[in-house]
């Protein structure tokens, strides 16, 4: 049981650390503090990687860089947002992320619906399905804040591909190729 709360708490912190970029697209009109925000992030999860401080971060008895790869794709979306002046980029990577990959550990968890593997780790139906609807739900949020159509096959194929990307994720590397895959898919959602 104390495992699980350790896991929970991990997934807490996941979720609660994607909020960060509503504050970054209220407060920051350039992309020099909040830049320097997740190089501290980073370097933070780089040495609790070494030397496990914070328990909620790191996960115990497996050689993961998830802590490291979530730093370090907040850096890169804080980068691509600011480069192309669209801060919605990151607030679909970083809210995929944070809500649809820690939202799917915990469903994935708490009700172990459909279970199946992927390359040797065990995952969930109810777990890829929570990603899935999150990812759905993000991006039509962003959709419509940028375009105002909301293609919706077009949003459900790009879900789909993301969901597929966190069942088949190894080491932690959910945490780049999600966020990325979002990014990609949104911007072929919005493009004109």
């Amino acid at each position: 049981m104390r495992t699980n709360h350790i896991e929970y708490s991990r997934k807490f912190v996941h979720i609660l650390t994607a909020n960060w970029w509503l504050i970054l697209m209220y407060y920051f009109d350039e992309a020099t503090q909040p830049f320097f925000v997740t190089c501290c992030f980073l370097l933070v999860n780089i040495i609790n990687f070494k030397y496990p401080v914070f328990a909620s971060i790191k996960r115990d008895g497996r050689a993961e860089f998830g802590e490291i790869a979530y730093s370090l794709t907040l850096m890169v979306l804080v980068v691509i947002s600011y480069s192309v002046n669209d801060l919605l980029i990151g607030f679909v990577g970083s809210f995929v992320m944070g809500y649809g990959d820690g939202l799917a550990a915990v469903i994935g968890t708490r009700f172990p619906y459909g279970r199946y593997q992927v390359l040797g780790r065990n995952k969930t139906l109810s777990g890829s399905t929570a990603i899935f609807f999150v990812t759905v739900f993000v991006l039509m949020i962003a959709s419509y804040f940028k375009i105002g159509d909301i293609p919706l096959i077009k949003i459900f194929i790009v879900s789909f591909l993301v969901a597929a990307i966190e069942a088949i994720a190894i080491f932690g590397l959910d945490n780049l190729g999600v966020p990325l895959s979002a990014i990609i898919g949104y911007m072929w959602i919005i493009q004109v």
